[in-house]
């Protein structure tokens, strides 16, 4: 009798200290299991509140759906080889650009690769795809500007 008992007591001790939060709320997620980029886009988004959106990609929904509306169209999105959706990059590039220390622009990729559930050097990728896209976008304001104040494009 004590045997189990002492059996059942060490394996109480060996769950406590595997587990980093011993009373954790049941509502919690996790998430990287629940981690769904369509989801997240839209105004009923079931995973992101409108306040968490804006921590996590430092934007309101209606932001990033006028800046994906501008850059979707691009050469740089239209590749034969197969690539995430657009959507999903500028998610990756927004989380990117809005982070600090080693998760931001300057330090590596590795948890926003595992935020993300993709590789790091698709983080790298995507973050370059699309800032050619948006500076793309910009050239073409500026010759839009341009020629309609009479200056032509001597290129």
């Amino acid at each position: 009798m004590e045997c189990v008992q002492d059996m059942m007591v060490q394996s109480a001790i060996e769950e406590v200290e595997q587990s980093r939060y011993l009373f954790r709320q049941p509502k919690y997620r996790d998430r990287k299991k629940v981690f769904n980029w369509r989801d997240i886009i839209k105004e009923n988004s079931e995973i992101f509140s409108s306040d968490e959106i804006r921590t996590e990609f430092r934007m309101t929904r209606y932001a990033f759906n006028v800046i994906f509306s501008l850059i979707n169209q691009y050469s740089v999105f239209k590749i034969k080889r197969k690539q995430y959706a657009v959507h999903l990059q500028l998610l990756v590039f927004l989380k990117r650009i809005g982070s600090e220390g080693a998760e931001g622009v300057e330090g590596n990729s590795k948890k926003l690769a595992i935020f993300f559930g993709i590789s790091q050097g698709t983080v790298k990728n995507i973050t370059k795809r699309v800032t050619k896209a948006i500076v793309e976008r910009s050239r073409d304001n500026v010759a839009k500007v341009f020629s309609s104040r009479g200056y032509e494009n001597r290129n």
